[in-house]
């Protein structure tokens, strides 16, 4: 197994997979898999709410270990997602069956999978292609991050529910209309603001001048659950370790979600075509502030203490 580039925190010495997002402008031959969010899109500005939140729906969050699977990770929660949201049970999906087929996708030129990180796009491609099997048929072992999944677990991910999933452009309108609708949102983000130290809170601070132009920074896929208009922020989750940020989830500021020099390769991922909104995450109270330096009221919730307890 390749070793994988590493974001390491200089006062735990704590480390963290980063660079596990390939960036691409690659587009399907496919036109159904082509489609963007926007042809979709039921809401106007005046319409949006000013906060959403889909975390207790949510499946615990995983870490990704020492693999470049960040992309893999962030599709198999929001599979989750739906399917817990369709069928009230927590189902596992396989991380490494998804992240196993996008590298293949990816055609490496000497014909060897390794584990250099996949390209949202081609995630597209492979649920469309072969879906993913439950977790337990191809559990999350590191040590077969290269491994082809047995004939078994190709078989039985045929029977699986398939997700549809659009991409969605830069843009704050489409981002918010996206989650509005309870639909996670996968997105890539360059990593030069999160090699600041992220705070205890998690709260990610904007680039400074200049960095946006450096070489020094990496790629990660991560997703978005909600979002805080009054604040002007998106609560994100990530797959790194439990003492990353707010217990993994941090909060970027709308800038840095809408500069396209920061964030890209914006994916929505839904049931199915004519998913309906069922308005369960929607909250049109947005006077209570999160952020754990400012205020304590917002205790966290059933899922987040378990989320805890699943991954220590």
């Amino acid at each position: 197994m390749s070793t994988p580039r590493v974001l390491v925190d200089k006062n735990t010495g704590k480390k963290h997979c980063i660079d596990g997002l390939i960036e691409s402008k690659h587009k399907s031959e496919d036109e159904k898999l082509r489609q963007t969010f926007g042809d979709h899109t039921k809401l106007n500005a005046s319409q949006l709410l000013p906060k959403v939140d889909l975390r207790s729906g949510m499946p615990p969050i995983k870490h990704q270990e020492r693999v470049d699977s960040c992309v893999g990770n962030a599709m198999a929660e929001a599979y989750e997602y739906l399917l817990k949201k369709r069928s009230r049970n927590g189902i596992d999906v396989s991380r490494l069956f998804i992240h196993y087929n996008a590298r293949v996708r990816g055609k490496f030129a000497d014909g060897k999978i390794i584990d250099k990180g996949s390209i949202i796009p081609y995630i597209i491609e492979v649920l469309k292609q072969f879906s993913t099997c439950l977790k337990s048929m191809w559990p999350y072992d590191i040590k077969k991050v290269n491994e082809r999944p047995s004939d078994e677990a190709y078989e039985a991910a045929k029977n699986n529910w398939m997700t549809r999933l659009l991409r969605l452009k830069v843009d704050l309108n489409e981002m918010k209309t996206c989650l509005t609708q309870e639909y996670p949102l996968i997105f890539g983000v360059k990593t030069f603001g999160l090699r600041h130290k992220v705070k205890e809170n998690g709260i990610v601070p904007m680039p400074k001048p200049g960095e946006s132009q450096s070489k020094d920074h990496r790629r990660n896929a991560t997703l978005a659950i909600d979002y805080r208009h009054h604040l002007k922020t998106f609560i994100v989750q990530n797959s790194w370790r439990n003492d990353w940020g707010d217990k993994r989830y941090c909060y970027n500021p709308y800038d840095y979600m809408t500069d396209d020099d920061f964030c890209f390769q914006g994916l929505a991922v839904r049931q199915v075509e004519t998913d309906d909104i069922d308005y369960e995450h929607w909250i049109y109270d947005d006077s209570i502030d999160y952020q754990p330096d400012n205020v304590d009221e917002e205790k966290p919730n059933e899922q987040e203490e378990q989320n805890n307890q699943d991954n220590q």
